[in-house]
């Protein structure tokens, strides 16, 4: 296993996690009980209150009959809901089935009862493509639920004046977020247990060259990626800042995006609506610590005049996955360094030195050993400068 020599001499020995994504949460809530976890446009989530909204949301599921075995499909963006879902249904040792809202509606209806969805919940601004496929849906229940709704109530008051949303029939199968959640009753819940490669969560591929095809994510895979950060040394401290702007509907969304950075107990920066020249302005207003993106967002970075004369010694990691990064691409962002005499030899891949700042630029595959899937990701420990960023 090639990849071992890029972790730590105390890392590679390490027994691979044989828990639940509810498991894993349930841990780091508990051991960083008053630190943030999720920040939404001005909106802040404790780990403790992380927690307890996630088992309140697993009471409402469960009043809603969902159980052991069945599917939830989902076809909202990254936000808290969305979140707190994940790990709601993963409790009960049910499945979220993750679905692209911008999908057209005959590959929504596919996705939905492909798997045989007991519940659909679905963001209120698609509600016009539910409707289209209303008859034909075998849903027990839909919910709707807005993007709104973790909002402060006086910017959610904002919102619900500025922004047009459609108007949804609600009746006794169709219901508003609100009246889901009194489907909680403060029932206790026992976490069904992990068992080996059960699915914790499921998502589509971009159906680029086909009909998209579901990917399956169990709980072996995403733990074990989302452990191999934990374990190879990255610098990080329980505070630090993580933006949040993949799609929770991707696989990358959903494990470097959410279950990684939250396994770290870092700060989730959540943006469920997000356009790559937004990037830097992003990075300079929440202080960035660390971020996950595609090839086509880091040229968007290179040319964003928001970081102008901005000091980036604040962010210490930036990922790259889901795209292939092209030659041209990598040379212009990253300054190759040639191997040092160090007993572990390290590719080095360094932001062009315009930017003023080194960052670690993380060039990750997903590798399958024996039952597990491991992240692999060619990195190095270099001492960071800290100019401030002056374009050529």
């Amino acid at each position: 296993r090639v990849w071992m020599k890029h972790f730590p001499e105390s890392s590679r020995n390490a027994e691979m996690p044989y828990r639940t994504i509810y498991e894993s949460l349930q841990t780091i809530c508990k051991k960083y009980p008053d630190n943030k976890a999720i920040y939404y446009y001005g909106t802040s989530v404790k780990y403790s209150e992380l927690l307890s909204l996630v088992d309140r949301l697993a009471q409402a599921y469960e009043g809603l009959g969902v159980k052991a075995g069945d599917m939830v499909s989902f076809l909202t963006p990254t936000m808290p809901e969305s979140i707190y879902s994940l790990y709601a249904i993963n409790k009960l040792g049910a499945t979220p089935n993750f679905i692209d809202p911008r999908m057209d509606i005959n590959r929504i209806l596919d996705a939905a009862e492909g798997v045989h969805s007991k519940l659909l919940v679905t963001i209120d601004i698609a509600w016009p493509k539910v409707e289209r496929i209303l008859d034909r849906l075998t849903v027990e229940k839909i919910v709707a639920v807005s993007a709104n709704t973790s909002l402060s109530a006086p910017l959610r008051l904002i919102r619900s004046m500025t922004t047009k949303t459609p108007k949804i029939p609600y009746s006794d199968k169709i219901l508003s977020w609100k009246t889901f959640m009194t489907y909680a009753k403060g029932q206790q819940i026992t976490p069904v247990p992990f068992a080996e490669n059960s699915v914790a969560a499921i998502t589509y591929t971009g159906g680029t060259t086909g009909t998209p095809k579901g990917v399956m994510l169990t709980n072996d895979g995403l733990n074990t990626m989302a452990d191999s950060f934990v374990l190879s040394g990255v610098e990080r401290g329980p505070n630090d800042r993580f933006l949040e702007i993949m799609p929770i509907f991707a696989s990358y969304g959903i494990g470097c995006g959410v279950h990684m950075p939250l396994s770290m107990g870092f700060e989730l920066i959540v943006i469920p609506k997000f356009t790559p020249d937004q990037l830097g302005h992003m990075i300079k207003k929440y202080k960035v610590n660390h971020m996950m993106g595609v090839p086509s967002f880091y040229e968007q970075l290179m040319h964003s005049k928001d970081l102008w004369d901005v000091d980036l010694s604040h962010l210490l990691t930036t990922g790259c996955g889901g795209d292939t990064m092209n030659p041209g691409l990598e040379a212009r962002f990253n300054k190759q360094v040639p191997d040092n005499d160090e007993a572990e030899p390290l590719h080095y891949h360094l932001l062009q030195p315009r930017y003023g700042v080194h960052l670690r630029l993380f060039r990750f595959h997903l590798l399958y050993g024996k039952d597990r899937a491991f992240l692999h990701y060619q990195h190095e420990f270099l001492r960071r400068t800290r100019p401030k960023y002056h374009p050529q």
